[in-house]
């Protein structure tokens, strides 16, 4: 009897993991199924100019790892973290986990190697249909949900229309440089100084900047322009600004309002 019993056991074993084999083998394989992808990225200050990665660094703000809850229908709930340096994750599901159709809420927060939060929590929430194939959360940790006083070291590397200092016609001997903030002008971030082929501004605010210049020909305004520049946190890549020459308009160049 306890042969028997063991057989039958075996048996039933048997016909288990072959029916979890096959449906593995359909969950992976079903071509009649639209899978769908459910892609989760997150930048630090803003992204590059060619929009494809973060402007600042996980180490920049001591970052060490990013929580992401997903929560969606049918009582659909999914919490994971993930190393802050990878920037990206994707969730893709199959025949036998599937996503349900309907609206999804992502939340994003950063976290210091110690699990304390170090950013507000960020939240988007958009439809999830298997007529697309993904659906993408984006979410940027601008300066105003990261902890105050963050700075960054700038390194601006002038030419005066495409020359040096020294090559321009007519030369450039001193440089003014005014920052603003949203219209405003920021005074403490003002410049004054000999022309140089780079400056490096320490300890800036971190945060986007239109940037005044004006560029003298000994007391003569001879060059001005406007710039839109972003300082990251921490060290930076050098700024590469060309400003243009024009007497009569620089004369009347505003660096105050």
């Amino acid at each position: 009897m306890l042969f028997r019993n063991i057989l039958l056991l075996v048996f039933a074993l048997t016909l288990f993991v072959s029916s979890c084999d096959d449906d593995s083998i359909k969950c992976k394989n079903d071509p009649t199924f639209p899978t769908h992808s459910l892609t989760i990225r997150w930048f630090i200050n803003g992204k590059t100019p060619d929009g494809n990665y973060s402007f600042d660094t996980c180490g920049d703000i001591d970052a060490s790892k990013v929580k992401i809850t997903i929560s969606g229908p049918e009582e659909f709930l999914l919490e994971d973290e993930f190393i802050c340096n990878s920037w990206t994750t994707l969730y893709r599901d199959n025949y036998c986990e599937q996503f349900p159709d309907g609206l999804y809420t992502v939340t994003a927060v950063v976290l210091a190697s110690n699990g304390m939060e170090i950013s507000t929590v960020l939240s988007e929430t958009l439809p999830l249909s298997h007529v697309m194939t993904e659906t993408v959360f984006d979410f940027d940790f601008t300066m105003d949900t990261l902890p105050d006083n963050l700075t960054g070291t700038l390194y601006l590397d002038p030419l005066w229309e495409n020359m040096t200092c020294t090559q321009a016609d007519p030369p450039v001997t001193n440089i003014d440089l005014a920052f603003f903030s949203e219209g405003t002008l920021v005074e403490t971030l003002d410049y004054s100084g000999p022309c140089q082929s780079e400056i490096n501004l320490h300890d800036y605010p971190a945060g986007d900047y239109e940037l005044r210049v004006l560029g003298y020909d000994n007391d003569t305004p001879a060059y001005c322009g406007s710039f839109d520049i972003k300082v990251g946190i921490g060290l930076n890549t050098p700024v590469d600004i060309n400003v243009s020459k024009d007497a009569t308009g620089c004369a009347q160049f505003n660096m105050v309002d």
